[in-house]
């Protein structure tokens, strides 16, 4: 910012993805390069997006934009490695994990007041792996939480056979970021960005959607889940969420109704709702709908262009109270990521 007077630094990003080039060096060394679909092969040349910024980097960045930390993630091998890469190579595919893991590790070890990670777990090809790893990530490099894509290899995550991770996630009181990946239906949305632009919020409502109807969100009261871009869609539509259990004559036994003690829309307040990729309305009904204790500060950097000033002025334009404002900025991470 040249001469100019740096902005309070008072807020924390738990939406912020982390490509420094040693990790991208390490990761093409490892499994090869990115997928030629993949994204990181189409826009890498882009000026913000996939920005391959190194530690000290990002730290001028935040700087810049008053951010006093960031809590980053690399969700993003099932893409790296193509959609049926991930799985037709588990070996590859845990050692991408524990590569960034590490690599993670040893950027927060020299930042440790600033920049904080998100470990990688290989849930698509080893759930019992993955909890161990999840435990080495978390006791033994100290990272703040681990990052999952909305779906599994096509697989939801409520779904049985990942039990036994989100059970131990629980146990461990470790923070989830569900990140949108894959998104069904992506054939259909090839034109205008379509994928992005509803087929990730698309996926996200459906994850979510998914863990409350499976009574997984009943089951896991204290698993704490950070849902993408303000919660895709699902916010908005909590009325439609609870219209299965409000219908009558509903044959049970045909439309899967779900076996729950409250309103599907009750649940909603488990998750917590990251900013980025918002905008004023969704704010304030997001606000309305789940409190202002479960939104957080969050970018998307680099996906979108000038993404940190972007979310900081939507926010900033909701006309929020002092201490609602403050607490999406900066004191609800700084509760959810304590030591």
């Amino acid at each position: 910012m040249n001469n100019q007077q740096l902005p309070t630094i008072d807020k924390v990003d738990v939406h912020s993805h982390f490509f420094g080039p040693a990790m991208w060096k390490g990761l093409e060394k490892l499994v090869g390069a990115p997928d030629e679909d993949a994204t990181f092969s189409k826009v890498q040349e882009s000026t913000y997006h996939m920005q391959r910024f190194d530690a000290e980097q990002r730290l001028e960045l935040m700087d810049e934009y008053g951010i006093q930390k960031s809590v980053l993630s690399f969700p993003s091998m099932p893409v790296y490695m193509g959609a049926a890469g991930e799985t037709a190579r588990p070996q590859q595919r845990k050692q991408s994990a524990q590569f960034i893991n590490d690599h993670f590790a040893e950027v927060h070890r020299n930042h440790p007041q600033r920049l904080l990670f998100f470990a990688d777990v290989p849930l698509s090809v080893d759930v019992d792996f993955s909890c161990r790893e999840l435990h080495r990530a978390i006791e033994d490099l100290r990272l703040q939480g681990a990052a999952i894509p909305t779906n599994i290899a096509g697989r939801r995550p409520s779904e049985p056979e990942f039990e036994e991770f989100f059970s131990e996630a629980e146990k461990m009181g470790v923070p989830l970021f569900i990140h949108p990946q894959n998104a069904y239906g992506r054939e259909q949305m090839r034109k205008y960005m379509i994928t992005t632009i509803i087929g990730y919020p698309a996926e996200t409502s459906l994850t979510a959607a998914y863990m409350i109807l499976d009574g997984f969100m009943e089951k896991h009261k204290n698993l704490k889940i950070i849902l993408g871009h303000l919660g895709g869609f699902i916010p908005y539509l909590y009325r439609r969420l609870n219209a299965h259990t409000e219908a009558s004559g509903v044959d049970p036994t045909k439309s899967g109704k779900a076996n729950l003690s409250n309103q599907p829309s009750d649940y909603l307040a488990q998750f917590y709702y990251d900013t980025a990729l918002g905008n004023s309305e969704a704010l304030e009904l997001c606000l309305k709908v789940v409190g202002c204790d479960r939104i957080l500060f969050g970018t998307d950097h680099p996906y979108i262009e000038k993404a940190e000033a972007k979310s900081i002025d939507f926010i900033d334009r909701t006309g929020l109270a002092a201490d609602v404002r403050d607490k999406i900025y900066r004191l609800n991470a700084d509760k959810l990521f304590k030591d």
